[in-house]
């Protein structure tokens, strides 16, 4: 979980403990982004089908989901993450563990939220705030 970052803004990135980890085919990468949408939450093999191919979803889902996952467990190993506390199954599916700070898409609704609600002064007077807005 720690030092885990997913980048979904933008082009699919991943990085742990400040290193590049490849995500690997667009397929692989949207696998990823969907979990990472849902961290923390189990989806199964059948919602990523949905969520990746839709209605041209393989034959053989469940294989090529199970490779994609095996391939992203791989390369979070590589970079020296702990890919089975990472990237777990669990309940028919698999779960994406990260930290709050770790997708990029939780911290930009986390600093608009925060944009939203506060004045300017109330932002600059209360540093925890100003390290978590969006520039006015």
């Amino acid at each position: 979980m720690a030092g885990l970052r997913i980048s979904v803004l933008g082009p699919v990135r991943v990085r742990y403990g400040g290193r590049d980890v490849p995500a690997g085919s667009g397929q692989r990468q949207a696998v990823l982004a969907a979990l990472a949408l849902r961290a923390g939450q189990v989806v199964t093999a059948d919602e990523l089908a949905g969520l990746v191919w839709g209605e041209s979803a393989p034959a053989s889902v469940g294989a090529v989901v199970r490779n994609h996952i095996s391939k992203l467990r791989a390369a979070i190993g590589t970079a020296g993450g702990d890919a089975a506390s990472v990237l777990v199954s669990r309940g028919g599916g698999y779960a994406l563990q990260l930290a709050e700070d770790g997708l990029d898409a939780g911290e930009f609704a986390r600093k608009a939220w925060v944009t939203e609600r506060f004045t300017e002064a109330e932002i600059n007077a209360a540093p925890h705030l100003r390290v978590t807005t969006l520039v006015r």
